[in-house]
């Protein structure tokens, strides 16, 4: 509504889009609804999994690689997903501002949690093969990339409001 305003819609036409709004939530099937939030969770999932996947590519990387290096690889990769993970969500239009929020909220609280796993893993298997690289603190990784996946919904919200 913010934008529309900015664009110059007065209060009664917001006021009238709202009613229409609410009143198409109303008319919705049982089966509308069920498949609305059937695909919420398969975003959810798909975009869990996805970072699973992530946390397991980046073993090697966190092995290997050390300093600004490994934080500069860390945080575009963060950006990358965060910026795919958040087109996907500007284009699923049946999403509530709730289910938007815990969207925002948990995958990338868990892509980080998995990262900073995945940070442990590497230094476990360093210090095992007895590599010459140093161990991470998977603490500021987990962090560098849960805040590199949140920023393009960050910046984006920033700009809107």
């Amino acid at each position: 509504m913010h934008k529309l305003r900015k664009k110059g819609w007065s209060e009664k036409e917001l006021e009238r889009l709202q009613r229409i709004q609410l009143e198409s939530q109303k008319d919705r099937s049982v089966l509308q609804k069920f498949l609305d939030a059937y695909i919420f969770w398969l975003i959810m999932l798909a975009a869990l999994l996805v970072n699973l996947l992530i946390a397991f590519v980046f073993i090697p990387l966190l092995m290997w690689l050390s300093g600004i290096k490994l934080f500069s690889v860390v945080a575009v990769i963060g950006l990358c997903f965060g910026l795919l993970f958040d087109n996907l969500l500007h284009h699923f239009d049946e999403l509530s501002h709730r289910h938007y929020i815990l969207l925002v909220g948990l995958v990338p609280a868990v892509a980080a949690i998995l990262v900073m796993i995945s940070s442990e893993a590497a230094n476990y298997l360093v210090r095992l093969i007895s590599l010459a690289n140093v161990e991470h603190n998977s603490l500021l990784v987990g962090l560098v990339y849960g805040l590199s996946f949140v920023a393009p919904f960050a910046i984006k919200r920033s700009l809107t409001h």
